[in-house]
């Protein structure tokens, strides 16, 4: 099924109490407090948020705007900031602060509910993030606008009525989007796709839905559409193409009891292998996408969608690097440049709590300290595109990796970037380091 958005070109402004929902987070924050006035910025963000509609009662829960909505508000926005252009898009989940009456965006860190001992889940709202930069002299003059496809994908096909019908390859679902377009069009130009988690128990067959939810026990109510947005224009006819790179693990070792996996540079190696190979394949984007651990261990050359989990999913899952591309196009001249990069930016830890959860710094501030001088650093680098991936850790004194043998305390969010060309640290001083975290003990209180 093809989700067709509907036209965004009628203004919408928000309701009255959209301001008492989420305050200025939609409309009126700045792009992590760097002045619009300044020149060539690299990458910044920004969020838009879904209004609560109606509030939850003992009939009906809460609701809250589709994403349509979203894509609204971004456009409207983009006409009034025309001195921005659009990198590349994606739908971005936050958890209600319980202290707050609104959702910040900015928040980096996640608290999933303990259910049981070994079951616990989360409840979270998606919006829309755009990673933006200044415009150059070669960019158009007009304001940059946006649209997008949801791409649900078909159940396959079966003889016996009894049997279970299962969701095809992710190969073959756009594949069938590719035929779609060949008859109909992109009213513009391809910028990114990614995949998304959406709940299709309690929201069946709706992806447009705001809500979602994850937990340990029951990862069947959840299902992955695609996402692709584009950028408004004259009609394409581009075809999309696909690859995943899974990790490779060690076997287990007497020195070694638990598997090592391949790390995201050696899955960038592996992709920048298969572009010199594949010379006639334009990169849109790379995303990094969680599959279930289980059926990761098969060597599947086609994956079924339903073998995908979100990125924040609560059960053990192996991530893999996806790289999404329009087929039949000179290609980015990775080859020559020297190769494609990424650099993952991970929140700094400011308060260290014995009991409560520990505070991290916020997002804009992350990209205030580190991300635009490492970006300043490494100025040639051109950015393909820019994630948010969540990071599964232990609220201990040690902040290990969660392994998935336990329930995990904290979800950190942290910013990954890819680059079209390898990038390198800056020296010792050029980035600002953070102060050490305060350690603060309090005292435990535990409930017989």
């Amino acid at each position: 099924m093809f989700s067709i958005p509907r036209s965004s070109s009628m203004e919408y402004f928000p309701p009255p109490s959209y301001n008492e929902v989420v305050r200025t987070h939609a409309n009126d924050i700045a792009l992590h407090q760097i002045p619009f006035s300044i020149p060539n910025i690299r990458v910044t963000f920004m969020d838009f948020l879904p209004v609560c509609i109606r509030d939850n009662d003992i009939f009906s829960n809460t609701r809250y705007e589709p994403f349509s909505k979203l894509i609204d508000k971004a456009n409207n926005w983009l006409s009034e900031h025309n001195n921005f252009a659009v990198i590349n898009c994606e739908t971005v989940c936050a958890a209600k602060d319980p202290e707050k009456s609104y959702i910040d965006s900015k928040l980096t860190s996640l608290t999933p509910a303990i259910l049981e001992e070994s079951e616990f889940s989360i409840n979270m709202i998606k919006f829309l993030r755009l990673y933006l930069r200044s415009k150059t002299e070669t960019d158009p003059s007009e304001a940059n606008q946006i649209g997008y496809y949801n791409i649900v994908p078909n159940l396959n096909d079966s003889e016996n009525e009894n049997s279970i019908q299962k969701h095809g390859p992710i190969e073959s679902t756009i594949r069938k989007f590719n035929n779609f377009i060949l008859q109909n069009s992109i009213n513009g130009k391809i910028i990114n796709l990614e995949t998304v988690g959406y709940s299709k128990k309690h929201f069946p067959e709706n992806p447009e839905e705001s809500r979602y939810h994850e937990n340990t026990f029951d990862n069947s109510e959840n299902s992955i559409i695609l996402r692709i947005f584009y950028m408004k224009g004259s009609p394409t006819y581009e075809q999309i193409g696909t690859i995943e790179f899974l990790p490779n693990h060690n076997n287990y070792g007497r020195n070694s009891p638990v598997a090592v996996y391949d790390s995201t540079g050696e899955l960038i190696e592996r992709a920048q292998r298969w572009l010199e190979q594949h010379n006639t394949a334009r990169v849109l984007n790379l995303q990094t996408t969680n599959i279930d651990f289980k059926k990761a261990m098969k060597k599947e050359t086609l994956r079924s969608i339903e073998d995908l989990r979100s990125k924040y999913c609560l059960e053990k899952t192996l991530s893999s690097l996806r790289l999404y591309y329009i087929i039949g196009e000179s290609p980015l001249s990775f080859s020559t440049i020297g190769g494609i990069s990424a650099r993952t930016f991970t929140p700094a830890l400011l308060v260290q709590k014995t009991c409560r959860m520990h505070e991290f710094e916020t997002l804009d501030k992350l990209f205030e300290r580190e991300i635009i001088p490492y970006l300043n650093y490494n100025s040639n680098a051109r950015i393909i595109n820019a994630e948010t991936v969540p990071y599964f850790i232990s609220n201990s004194s040690e902040l290990s990796v969660y392994s998935k043998k336990r329930r995990p305390e904290i979800i950190l969010t942290c910013i990954r970037i890819y680059f079209d060309t390898p990038v390198s640290e800056p020296p010792p001083g050029f980035i600002h380091k953070s102060e050490p975290p305060i350690f603060e003990q309090e005292g435990c209180c535990n409930v017989l």
